[in-house]
């Protein structure tokens, strides 16, 4: 028996112009080599979710992985000439919320489209070994998944972590 997943669907986003933006516009830039660089934080994200590709991330299926296997994902990625990805932690995931905007609750346009779904965190969660706390890009709602939950994911950087003194992260393009 297969079992099909169906592919998360995108959902709108509404902003509300009366309130302020939380994450303005002018932090994200957005390079052509598929990265967000955050000039807040100094964090270099990968635009797309992991399983999208594509300048507005238009391209594949986005993947659900189980907790491990995001962590994993993260060390073995190498992508815009950088191998020094992972996993972002609570706060760094959180960093991107849009509080103004429902339906999908980020920087849409910084990030296209991005399931309104759970996401998971390098951060455990203290209930159950082998857990870790996710982030619901639809509502903001922070929870914990377990070694059989599965989550989407988004990786991300520090932009400073390639250089000459940790060559061992490095990618030659």
């Amino acid at each position: 028996m297969t079992l099909a997943l169906a592919a998360p669907a995108v959902t709108a986003q509404t902003c509300r112009d009366a309130v302020p933006a939380t994450r303005p516009d002018s932090r994200f830039i957005t390079d052509r080599d598929g990265t967000v660089r955050d000039l807040n934080t100094g964090l270099m994200w990968k635009r797309c979710v992991e399983g999208l590709s594509g300048m507005g991330c238009e391209r594949g299926k986005p993947r659900l992985l189980t907790w491990k296997s995001a962590m994993q994902q993260g060390r073995h990625t190498v992508f815009a000439g950088y191998a020094d990805w992972r996993l972002p932690d609570q706060t760094e995931l959180a960093s991107l919320v849009e509080a103004r905007c429902y339906g999908i609750e980020l920087d849409a346009v910084s990030f296209p489209n991005t399931p309104a779904e759970r996401f998971w965190t390098s951060t455990p969660a203290p209930y159950y070994e082998n857990s870790a706390w996710m982030l619901h890009f639809g509502h903001s709602a922070i929870s914990f998944g377990t070694e059989s939950d599965v989550g989407f994911v988004r990786l991300v950087r520090d932009r400073a972590a390639c250089s000459p003194a940790s060559p061992q992260f490095c990618v030659i393009r």
